[in-house]
């Protein structure tokens, strides 16, 4: 999966609550606003809301050897 920045992840979470958390729309929203940034994929405005829901941060929670998530 690539790797975003903190910058890029804020501009796609302002982009994602921009259009309603549509990730199709948002998808078009940020690539008209930065043309030189890659273009994540439409489920990536999604998954990286929830992510941030569920851990509060940018960062995926850690997990151990077993897939259990380890708090931080």
């Amino acid at each position: 999966m690539a790797e975003y920045t903190n910058a890029d992840n804020t501009d796609m979470i302002l982009a994602y609550g921009a259009t309603d958390c549509n990730g199709r729309a948002a998808q078009r929203l940020y690539a008209e606003m930065h043309p030189v940034r890659r273009t994540p994929a439409h489920t990536m405005f999604a998954r990286l809301h929830q992510q941030l829901c569920e851990t509060g941060s940018f960062q995926k929670a850690a997990c151990n050897q077993i897939g259990r998530h380890v708090p931080n």
